[in-house]
Protein backbone atom coordinates (compact mmCIF):
# COMPACT_ATOMS: atom_id res chain seq x y z
CA UNK A 1 0.00 0.00 0.00
CA UNK A 2 1.44 3.46 -1.19
CA UNK A 3 1.87 6.10 1.47
CA UNK A 4 -1.11 8.77 1.07
CA UNK A 5 -2.33 11.93 3.20
CA UNK A 6 -5.09 11.60 5.60
CA UNK A 7 -6.83 14.55 6.93
CA UNK A 8 -8.32 14.67 10.28
CA UNK A 9 -11.24 17.04 11.26
CA UNK A 10 -11.22 18.10 15.23
CA UNK A 11 -14.43 20.43 15.82
CA UNK A 12 -15.13 21.59 19.02
CA UNK A 13 -18.74 20.56 19.39
CA UNK A 14 -17.12 16.75 18.89
CA UNK A 15 -13.94 17.23 20.94
CA UNK A 16 -14.20 14.04 22.63
CA UNK A 17 -13.64 12.36 19.76
CA UNK A 18 -9.64 13.71 20.09
CA UNK A 19 -8.21 10.94 21.41
CA UNK A 20 -10.38 8.50 19.29
CA UNK A 21 -8.67 10.66 15.86
CA UNK A 22 -5.72 10.51 17.49
CA UNK A 23 -5.00 7.02 17.61
CA UNK A 24 -6.54 6.35 14.74
CA UNK A 25 -4.16 8.41 12.88
CA UNK A 26 -1.27 6.83 15.14
CA UNK A 27 -2.24 3.53 13.82
CA UNK A 28 -2.51 4.93 9.74
CA UNK A 29 0.82 6.73 10.97
CA UNK A 30 2.68 2.92 11.77
CA UNK A 31 1.17 1.96 8.30
CA UNK A 32 3.62 4.70 6.35
CA UNK A 33 0.96 7.18 5.53
CA UNK A 34 1.12 10.77 6.79
CA UNK A 35 -1.50 12.59 8.69
CA UNK A 36 -2.54 16.08 9.45
CA UNK A 37 -5.00 17.39 11.60
CA UNK A 38 -7.69 20.46 11.31
CA UNK A 39 -8.83 21.24 14.62
CA UNK A 40 -10.92 24.50 15.79
CA UNK A 41 -8.93 25.12 19.24
CA UNK A 42 -5.87 23.15 21.40
CA UNK A 43 -8.88 23.55 23.73
CA UNK A 44 -9.90 19.64 23.68
CA UNK A 45 -6.27 18.72 23.40
CA UNK A 46 -5.67 20.00 26.90
CA UNK A 47 -8.41 18.13 28.11
CA UNK A 48 -7.39 14.69 27.31
CA UNK A 49 -3.73 15.61 27.25
CA UNK A 50 -3.36 14.62 24.01
CA UNK A 51 -0.34 15.89 21.54
CA UNK A 52 -1.77 15.55 18.12
CA UNK A 53 1.67 17.18 16.58
CA UNK A 54 3.34 13.59 17.85
CA UNK A 55 2.32 12.24 14.57
CA UNK A 56 0.98 14.64 12.31
CA UNK A 57 0.97 18.47 11.72
CA UNK A 58 -2.00 20.34 13.25
CA UNK A 59 -3.85 23.71 11.85
CA UNK A 60 -5.34 25.34 14.71
CA UNK A 61 -8.40 27.81 12.91
CA UNK A 62 -8.19 29.72 15.83
CA UNK A 63 -4.86 30.61 15.02
CA UNK A 64 -5.27 31.27 11.66
CA UNK A 65 -8.29 33.38 11.87
CA UNK A 66 -6.56 35.53 14.27
CA UNK A 67 -3.69 36.57 11.23
CA UNK A 68 -4.20 39.37 9.17
CA UNK A 69 -5.48 38.51 5.98
CA UNK A 70 -6.09 40.50 2.99
CA UNK A 71 -9.54 40.58 1.87
CA UNK A 72 -8.85 39.42 -1.54
CA UNK A 73 -7.68 36.63 -0.77
CA UNK A 74 -10.98 34.84 0.24
CA UNK A 75 -13.73 37.63 -0.18
CA UNK A 76 -14.71 36.44 -3.71
CA UNK A 77 -14.50 32.43 -2.87
CA UNK A 78 -17.85 30.55 -3.97
CA UNK A 79 -20.01 30.54 -0.83
CA UNK A 80 -23.04 28.53 0.17
CA UNK A 81 -25.04 30.26 2.62
CA UNK A 82 -26.33 26.74 4.26
CA UNK A 83 -22.67 25.58 5.01
CA UNK A 84 -22.72 28.19 7.96
CA UNK A 85 -26.45 27.17 9.14
CA UNK A 86 -26.08 24.55 11.27
CA UNK A 87 -23.23 26.54 13.35
CA UNK A 88 -25.89 29.62 13.07
CA UNK A 89 -28.55 27.44 14.50
CA UNK A 90 -26.82 26.09 17.23
CA UNK A 91 -25.71 29.42 18.52
CA UNK A 92 -28.86 31.11 18.39
CA UNK A 93 -30.16 28.58 20.70
CA UNK A 94 -26.75 28.89 23.28
CA UNK A 95 -26.39 32.34 23.06
CA UNK A 96 -29.69 33.90 21.39
CA UNK A 97 -27.68 35.71 18.61
CA UNK A 98 -25.27 33.94 15.82
CA UNK A 99 -21.31 34.10 16.85
CA UNK A 100 -19.82 34.91 13.21
CA UNK A 101 -20.65 36.95 10.49
CA UNK A 102 -20.27 35.36 6.80
CA UNK A 103 -16.55 37.16 6.62
CA UNK A 104 -15.56 34.78 9.14
CA UNK A 105 -16.74 31.68 6.80
CA UNK A 106 -15.60 32.41 3.93
CA UNK A 107 -11.90 32.55 5.85
CA UNK A 108 -12.88 29.30 7.24
CA UNK A 109 -13.14 28.31 3.65
CA UNK A 110 -9.67 29.48 3.01
CA UNK A 111 -7.92 27.67 6.09
CA UNK A 112 -9.26 24.60 4.07
CA UNK A 113 -8.00 25.63 0.32
CA UNK A 114 -4.89 26.09 1.92
CA UNK A 115 -4.40 23.05 4.00
CA UNK A 116 -5.47 20.86 1.04
CA UNK A 117 -2.74 23.21 -0.88
CA UNK A 118 -0.12 22.87 1.26
CA UNK A 119 -0.44 18.76 1.16
CA UNK A 120 -1.40 15.63 -0.90
CA UNK A 121 -4.60 14.58 1.04
CA UNK A 122 -6.06 11.58 -0.36
CA UNK A 123 -8.94 11.28 2.52
CA UNK A 124 -10.59 13.55 4.94
CA UNK A 125 -11.90 11.74 8.24
CA UNK A 126 -14.30 12.91 10.74
CA UNK A 127 -17.23 12.29 12.59
CA UNK A 128 -20.58 12.84 10.37
CA UNK A 129 -20.81 16.38 9.17
CA UNK A 130 -23.00 17.88 12.23
CA UNK A 131 -21.59 21.81 12.37
CA UNK A 132 -20.71 24.37 9.99
CA UNK A 133 -16.69 23.55 10.58
CA UNK A 134 -17.08 20.32 9.14
CA UNK A 135 -19.50 21.12 6.30
CA UNK A 136 -17.43 23.63 4.72
CA UNK A 137 -14.53 20.49 5.14
CA UNK A 138 -16.53 18.54 3.56
CA UNK A 139 -17.05 21.25 0.27
CA UNK A 140 -13.73 22.37 -0.39
CA UNK A 141 -13.03 18.59 0.35
CA UNK A 142 -15.32 17.74 -2.46
CA UNK A 143 -13.93 20.27 -4.54
CA UNK A 144 -10.90 18.95 -4.72
CA UNK A 145 -12.01 15.16 -5.48
CA UNK A 146 -11.20 14.04 -2.20
CA UNK A 147 -13.27 11.59 -0.62
CA UNK A 148 -14.91 12.49 3.08
CA UNK A 149 -15.44 9.83 5.24
CA UNK A 150 -18.46 10.80 8.21
CA UNK A 151 -17.84 7.99 11.09
CA UNK A 152 -20.97 7.41 12.80
CA UNK A 153 -22.24 5.13 15.17
CA UNK A 154 -24.88 2.62 14.04
CA UNK A 155 -28.15 1.76 14.62
CA UNK A 156 -27.21 -1.25 15.06
CA UNK A 157 -24.96 -2.32 18.37
CA UNK A 158 -20.98 -2.18 18.06
CA UNK A 159 -21.37 -1.07 14.72
CA UNK A 160 -20.67 1.98 12.90
CA UNK A 161 -21.39 3.70 9.49
CA UNK A 162 -19.67 5.68 7.46
CA UNK A 163 -21.22 8.80 5.34
CA UNK A 164 -19.40 9.77 2.45
CA UNK A 165 -21.71 12.83 2.26
CA UNK A 166 -23.85 15.66 4.14
CA UNK A 167 -26.81 13.96 4.57
CA UNK A 168 -25.84 10.35 5.02
CA UNK A 169 -28.13 9.22 2.02
CA UNK A 170 -24.47 8.11 0.48
CA UNK A 171 -22.98 5.64 2.35
CA UNK A 172 -20.17 3.16 2.28
CA UNK A 173 -21.41 -0.06 1.89
CA UNK A 174 -19.71 -3.65 3.77
CA UNK A 175 -19.19 -6.32 1.14
CA UNK A 176 -18.96 -8.79 4.36
CA UNK A 177 -21.91 -7.79 5.87
CA UNK A 178 -24.04 -10.92 6.73
CA UNK A 179 -27.10 -11.84 4.22
CA UNK A 180 -29.51 -12.32 7.33
CA UNK A 181 -29.16 -9.93 10.34
CA UNK A 182 -30.29 -10.94 13.68
CA UNK A 183 -31.65 -8.82 16.39
CA UNK A 184 -29.88 -8.18 19.48
CA UNK A 185 -31.68 -7.00 22.67
CA UNK A 186 -27.93 -4.67 23.28
CA UNK A 187 -28.36 -0.70 23.25
CA UNK A 188 -27.24 0.91 19.66
CA UNK A 189 -24.05 2.58 19.88
CA UNK A 190 -25.27 6.00 19.11
CA UNK A 191 -27.63 5.96 21.77
CA UNK A 192 -24.94 5.72 24.64
CA UNK A 193 -22.45 8.51 23.67
CA UNK A 194 -24.31 11.93 24.58
CA UNK A 195 -23.19 13.03 27.82
CA UNK A 196 -26.64 14.55 28.85
CA UNK A 197 -28.87 12.51 26.95
CA UNK A 198 -31.48 11.35 29.43
CA UNK A 199 -30.58 12.93 32.43
CA UNK A 200 -32.01 10.47 34.99
CA UNK A 201 -31.44 7.01 32.69
CA UNK A 202 -27.58 7.29 32.94
CA UNK A 203 -24.41 6.34 35.72
CA UNK A 204 -23.09 9.95 34.21
CA UNK A 205 -25.02 13.31 35.25
CA UNK A 206 -24.76 16.25 37.71
CA UNK A 207 -24.92 14.44 40.76
CA UNK A 208 -22.10 11.88 40.22
CA UNK A 209 -17.93 12.13 41.01
CA UNK A 210 -17.44 11.73 37.24
CA UNK A 211 -19.16 14.87 36.66
CA UNK A 212 -17.44 17.03 39.51
CA UNK A 213 -14.02 15.47 38.68
CA UNK A 214 -14.62 16.87 34.96
CA UNK A 215 -15.49 20.02 36.11
CA UNK A 216 -12.73 20.50 38.07
CA UNK A 217 -10.18 20.04 35.30
CA UNK A 218 -12.09 22.23 32.69
CA UNK A 219 -11.34 25.44 35.64
CA UNK A 220 -7.82 24.68 35.03
CA UNK A 221 -7.44 24.57 31.03
CA UNK A 222 -6.30 27.50 29.78
CA UNK A 223 -9.68 28.77 27.15
CA UNK A 224 -9.52 29.81 23.39
CA UNK A 225 -12.00 31.03 21.46
CA UNK A 226 -13.56 28.93 18.88
CA UNK A 227 -15.50 29.32 15.75
CA UNK A 228 -18.33 27.01 16.98
CA UNK A 229 -18.75 28.07 21.13
CA UNK A 230 -16.92 31.10 21.75
CA UNK A 231 -14.63 31.16 24.28
CA UNK A 232 -14.12 27.42 25.05
CA UNK A 233 -14.54 27.71 28.87
CA UNK A 234 -16.97 29.56 29.08
CA UNK A 235 -19.45 27.63 26.86
CA UNK A 236 -18.58 24.24 29.28
CA UNK A 237 -20.55 26.20 31.94
CA UNK A 238 -23.37 27.52 29.61
CA UNK A 239 -23.79 23.35 28.86
CA UNK A 240 -24.18 22.44 32.35
CA UNK A 241 -26.07 25.20 32.69
CA UNK A 242 -28.76 24.17 30.40
CA UNK A 243 -28.14 20.49 31.73
CA UNK A 244 -29.23 21.59 34.92
CA UNK A 245 -32.21 23.84 33.71
CA UNK A 246 -33.50 20.55 32.14
CA UNK A 247 -33.41 18.92 35.65
CA UNK A 248 -35.94 21.49 36.77
CA UNK A 249 -37.51 21.72 33.98
CA UNK A 250 -38.28 17.88 33.65
CA UNK A 251 -39.57 17.97 37.35
CA UNK A 252 -41.58 21.05 36.82
CA UNK A 253 -43.20 19.81 33.83
CA UNK A 254 -43.79 16.69 34.71
CA UNK A 255 -44.40 16.32 38.42
CA UNK A 256 -46.16 19.38 38.99
CA UNK A 257 -47.47 20.71 35.98
CA UNK A 258 -48.13 17.17 34.59
CA UNK A 259 -48.45 18.64 31.40
CA UNK A 260 -47.67 15.63 29.02
CA UNK A 261 -50.35 12.26 29.25
CA UNK A 262 -48.78 9.75 30.96
CA UNK A 263 -49.67 7.00 28.49
CA UNK A 264 -52.15 6.34 25.60
CA UNK A 265 -55.45 4.03 25.78
CA UNK A 266 -55.47 2.58 22.30
CA UNK A 267 -59.10 2.50 20.54
CA UNK A 268 -59.67 0.17 17.82
CA UNK A 269 -61.89 2.34 15.90
CA UNK A 270 -59.50 5.38 16.23
CA UNK A 271 -56.44 5.49 13.77
CA UNK A 272 -52.99 6.56 15.87
CA UNK A 273 -50.51 8.46 14.25
CA UNK A 274 -47.14 9.62 16.32
CA UNK A 275 -44.87 12.43 15.69
CA UNK A 276 -41.42 12.37 17.96
CA UNK A 277 -40.60 15.62 18.74
CA UNK A 278 -36.91 16.07 17.80
CA UNK A 279 -33.50 17.18 20.48
CA UNK A 280 -32.28 20.69 19.81
CA UNK A 281 -29.97 21.74 18.70
CA UNK A 282 -28.54 19.08 16.42
CA UNK A 283 -27.31 18.35 12.82
CA UNK A 284 -30.31 15.86 12.51
CA UNK A 285 -32.43 18.87 12.17
CA UNK A 286 -29.55 21.55 11.10
CA UNK A 287 -28.31 19.83 8.37
CA UNK A 288 -30.55 17.09 7.37
CA UNK A 289 -33.97 18.95 8.04
CA UNK A 290 -32.87 22.61 7.65
CA UNK A 291 -36.01 23.82 6.09
CA UNK A 292 -38.14 23.05 9.11
CA UNK A 293 -35.66 23.67 11.55
CA UNK A 294 -36.64 25.27 15.00
CA UNK A 295 -40.39 25.79 14.00
CA UNK A 296 -41.73 22.02 14.96
CA UNK A 297 -44.84 23.67 15.75
CA UNK A 298 -45.43 24.48 12.11
CA UNK A 299 -44.98 20.81 10.92
CA UNK A 300 -47.49 19.35 14.11
CA UNK A 301 -49.80 22.08 13.09
CA UNK A 302 -50.03 20.98 9.50
CA UNK A 303 -50.44 17.17 10.42
CA UNK A 304 -52.98 17.93 12.57
CA UNK A 305 -55.36 19.56 10.84
CA UNK A 306 -54.05 17.43 7.53
CA UNK A 307 -55.42 13.63 9.87
CA UNK A 308 -58.55 12.28 9.17
CA UNK A 309 -61.34 13.23 11.60
CA UNK A 310 -60.82 9.31 13.31
CA UNK A 311 -57.04 9.94 13.81
CA UNK A 312 -55.51 11.10 17.03
CA UNK A 313 -51.77 12.44 16.74
CA UNK A 314 -49.73 11.48 19.46
CA UNK A 315 -46.53 13.98 20.39
CA UNK A 316 -44.08 12.52 22.19
CA UNK A 317 -41.16 14.89 23.67
CA UNK A 318 -37.69 13.93 23.42
CA UNK A 319 -36.49 13.04 27.00
CA UNK A 320 -33.54 14.88 26.43
CA UNK A 321 -35.18 18.12 24.67
CA UNK A 322 -37.05 18.62 27.96
CA UNK A 323 -36.48 22.20 29.33
CA UNK A 324 -35.49 23.28 25.62
CA UNK A 325 -39.07 23.87 25.00
CA UNK A 326 -41.43 26.28 26.84
CA UNK A 327 -44.68 25.68 29.01
CA UNK A 328 -46.40 27.64 25.67
CA UNK A 329 -44.67 25.67 23.36
CA UNK A 330 -46.68 22.78 24.54
CA UNK A 331 -50.02 24.87 25.58
CA UNK A 332 -50.08 25.13 21.44
CA UNK A 333 -49.77 21.85 20.90
CA UNK A 334 -52.36 20.61 23.13
CA UNK A 335 -55.04 23.00 21.95
CA UNK A 336 -54.68 21.11 18.21
CA UNK A 337 -57.46 18.93 16.71
CA UNK A 338 -57.30 15.51 18.27
CA UNK A 339 -53.62 16.36 19.60
CA UNK A 340 -51.98 14.28 22.94
CA UNK A 341 -48.70 15.67 24.42
CA UNK A 342 -46.83 12.16 25.87
CA UNK A 343 -44.77 11.93 28.66
CA UNK A 344 -41.24 11.81 27.20
CA UNK A 345 -40.33 8.69 29.34
CA UNK A 346 -42.93 7.10 27.81
CA UNK A 347 -41.48 3.50 26.08
CA UNK A 348 -42.01 4.50 22.73
CA UNK A 349 -39.80 1.50 20.93
CA UNK A 350 -41.56 -1.33 22.49
CA UNK A 351 -45.21 0.28 22.22
CA UNK A 352 -44.39 1.27 18.24
CA UNK A 353 -46.91 -1.70 16.93
CA UNK A 354 -49.74 -0.47 18.35
CA UNK A 355 -49.26 3.02 16.40
CA UNK A 356 -50.56 3.28 12.39
CA UNK A 357 -48.34 5.45 10.86
CA UNK A 358 -44.84 7.79 12.30
CA UNK A 359 -44.44 10.58 11.14
CA UNK A 360 -40.75 12.76 11.35
CA UNK A 361 -38.25 14.93 10.37
CA UNK A 362 -35.30 12.44 10.60
CA UNK A 363 -35.95 10.80 14.24
CA UNK A 364 -34.71 6.97 15.10
CA UNK A 365 -38.30 6.46 15.69
CA UNK A 366 -38.52 6.52 11.62
CA UNK A 367 -35.97 3.52 11.43
CA UNK A 368 -37.27 1.45 14.49
CA UNK A 369 -40.99 1.60 13.24
CA UNK A 370 -40.01 0.04 9.94
CA UNK A 371 -38.14 -2.51 11.58
CA UNK A 372 -42.16 -3.41 13.18
CA UNK A 373 -43.47 -3.04 10.32
CA UNK A 374 -45.42 0.68 10.77
CA UNK A 375 -45.72 3.25 7.59
CA UNK A 376 -43.52 6.06 8.15
CA UNK A 377 -43.24 9.54 6.33
CA UNK A 378 -40.20 11.16 6.23
CA UNK A 379 -39.50 15.13 5.44
CA UNK A 380 -35.98 15.21 6.39
CA UNK A 381 -33.04 13.98 4.37
CA UNK A 382 -32.13 10.48 6.14
CA UNK A 383 -31.12 6.99 5.26
CA UNK A 384 -34.38 4.91 5.70
CA UNK A 385 -36.55 7.53 3.57
CA UNK A 386 -36.75 5.06 0.50
CA UNK A 387 -37.11 2.39 2.92
CA UNK A 388 -39.85 -0.05 1.88
CA UNK A 389 -42.56 1.54 3.63
CA UNK A 390 -41.44 5.15 4.15
CA UNK A 391 -42.44 7.63 1.86
CA UNK A 392 -40.55 10.76 1.34
CA UNK A 393 -42.99 13.50 1.94
CA UNK A 394 -41.06 16.83 0.26
CA UNK A 395 -43.87 19.79 1.41
CA UNK A 396 -46.83 20.54 3.39
CA UNK A 397 -49.18 20.06 0.61
CA UNK A 398 -47.68 16.55 -0.12
CA UNK A 399 -47.56 16.11 3.97
CA UNK A 400 -51.69 16.61 3.72
CA UNK A 401 -51.93 14.63 0.41
CA UNK A 402 -50.55 11.37 1.39
CA UNK A 403 -51.80 11.28 4.98
CA UNK A 404 -55.44 13.05 4.69
CA UNK A 405 -56.99 9.07 4.16
CA UNK A 406 -54.47 7.42 6.71
CA UNK A 407 -56.14 3.90 7.55
CA UNK A 408 -55.48 0.94 10.27
CA UNK A 409 -51.75 -0.26 9.05
CA UNK A 410 -51.99 -3.70 7.38
CA UNK A 411 -48.81 -5.58 8.80
CA UNK A 412 -46.93 -7.85 6.13
CA UNK A 413 -43.78 -8.68 5.55
CA UNK A 414 -40.39 -10.46 7.44
CA UNK A 415 -39.70 -7.23 10.34
CA UNK A 416 -36.22 -8.07 9.86
CA UNK A 417 -36.74 -6.56 6.09
CA UNK A 418 -35.39 -3.09 7.70
CA UNK A 419 -32.45 -4.43 9.38
CA UNK A 420 -31.47 -6.48 6.60
CA UNK A 421 -31.21 -3.39 4.34
CA UNK A 422 -29.40 -1.61 6.98
CA UNK A 423 -26.68 -4.16 7.85
CA UNK A 424 -25.23 -4.16 4.54
CA UNK A 425 -23.69 -0.03 5.07
CA UNK A 426 -22.93 -1.33 9.02
CA UNK A 427 -19.44 -1.94 9.54
CA UNK A 428 -18.26 -3.97 12.84
CA UNK A 429 -16.53 -1.32 15.72
CA UNK A 430 -17.20 0.54 18.35
CA UNK A 431 -17.63 4.45 17.89
CA UNK A 432 -18.89 5.05 21.34
CA UNK A 433 -16.62 7.74 22.50
CA UNK A 434 -18.13 7.63 25.94
CA UNK A 435 -17.13 3.78 25.99
CA UNK A 436 -13.87 2.72 27.64
CA UNK A 437 -13.38 0.15 24.82
CA UNK A 438 -13.54 2.04 22.04
CA UNK A 439 -9.67 3.26 21.93
CA UNK A 440 -8.60 -0.51 22.57
CA UNK A 441 -6.30 -1.73 19.45
CA UNK A 442 -8.10 -4.20 18.79
CA UNK A 443 -11.62 -1.57 17.83
CA UNK A 444 -9.51 0.82 15.98
CA UNK A 445 -8.34 -1.56 13.67
CA UNK A 446 -11.63 -2.62 13.15
CA UNK A 447 -12.83 1.46 12.89
CA UNK A 448 -9.89 1.78 9.97
CA UNK A 449 -10.81 -1.52 8.45
CA UNK A 450 -12.80 0.31 5.26
CA UNK A 451 -10.46 3.25 5.38
CA UNK A 452 -7.44 0.74 4.80
CA UNK A 453 -9.84 -1.23 2.15
CA UNK A 454 -10.11 2.70 0.06
CA UNK A 455 -6.44 3.43 0.59
CA UNK A 456 -5.46 0.06 -0.28
CA UNK A 457 -7.69 0.09 -3.87
CA UNK A 458 -8.72 3.70 -4.37
CA UNK A 459 -12.03 2.11 -4.81
CA UNK A 460 -15.50 3.58 -3.59
CA UNK A 461 -18.13 0.71 -2.75
CA UNK A 462 -21.26 3.53 -2.10
CA UNK A 463 -24.86 2.66 -1.27
CA UNK A 464 -27.09 5.42 -2.54
CA UNK A 465 -30.29 5.63 -0.21
CA UNK A 466 -31.87 8.50 -2.21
Amino acid sequence: MSSKGILFLLPECAGYYTELCYKMGEMLKENGHSIFFAVTTPFYESFKKVNLSRIGKVYYLNNFLERKIEKGEYEDLDFNNWSYYASFSRQSYQFDKPLNGVDVFKRVKFFFQIILKENDVSLVISEGVSNSFLYLAYEQARANNIPYFGFMAARIPYHFNIHTDITGNMVLRNNQAPEEYLLPDAIPDYMKNSQFGGLFQRKYFLLTMSFYKEMIRFLFLRSFHSLEVGNTKSYLFKVYKIAIRRILSDIYYRKILKVYQADIKFQSAKVYVVYPLHFYPEASTSIMAKYYDGNEINLIKNLAFSLPENCILVVKEHKSNVGNNSLRFYKKIKQLPNVVLLDPYYNLKDNLENFDAVVTLTSTVGFEALTKKVPVYVLGEVFFQNYPGCEKVNSYFELEEKVKSLQKKQVSGSKNETFNLYSKMCFEGNFNYMSINCLNRENISLLLSPVNEYLKTSNLNIHRNN
